[in-house]
């Protein structure tokens, strides 16, 4: 009975907050969906991420206020998350391009994850081009807090990166990496 009374409980949670997240977005469209979601409480972002096509593994804890720009498929599919991953507050997913998080990977606070860069509709168009790629973090790496991650990065098995690191090239598995641009200084014993 507890149990029923549990899963009753959360849908009954659940329910008039997806059913807002619908409305605004046909209304309004992903952008203002997307301010919704990072004011949730933690409990319900993972519900109304996969209700807008994110692919989100088992026990996942996605903290209060994660940011999304940018989602130009028009929901949130080019989120991929693994099972038992966690990411901290404040996290920034740039959804041009998927970015892609094995199972078990930790996401520190205010990590930022970009998947294009480009200076816009400027003089500066003329002298860097837009840059575009797929992000992937691979199985139980750990990115520390306040890391900026750019476009076509892939970050290798059991992985660390220290805080505040900029990460514009590949980082190979069980290996450290810190530093502007990120630099790998050691290995991990296996």
């Amino acid at each position: 009975m507890k149990k029923l009374f549990r899963k009753s409980g959360k849908a009954l949670v659940l329910f008039p907050i997806i059913i807002k997240a619908v409305f605004i977005y046909r209304i309004f469209g992903i952008d203002h969906l997307s301010n919704y979601i990072g004011r949730l409480p933690k409990q319900v972002v993972r519900n109304v991420l996969v209700r807008f096509g994110a692919k989100i593994g088992e026990k996942v804890n996605i903290s209060t206020a994660i940011i999304i720009d940018n989602a130009i498929t028009k929901d949130y599919s080019n989120l991929v998350i693994g099972d038992r991953c966690y990411i901290g507050k404040n996290v920034f997913f740039d959804l041009v391009e998927p970015v892609i998080i094995e199972i078990e990977g930790v996401i520190s606070a205010k990590v930022t994850f970009l998947t294009h860069s480009d200076p816009g509709e400027r003089l500066l168009r003329r002298y860097f081009k837009r840059k575009t790629g797929k992000i992937r973090v691979g199985r139980g790496a750990w990115i520390g807090a306040c890391t900026t991650i750019m476009p076509g990065v892939s970050i290798g098995e059991c992985a660390v990166i220290g805080a505040n690191a900029l990460v514009n090239s590949d980082i190979p598995p069980y290996s450290v990496a810190v530093g502007v641009p990120a630099r790998v200084i050691r290995k991990i014993n296996e």
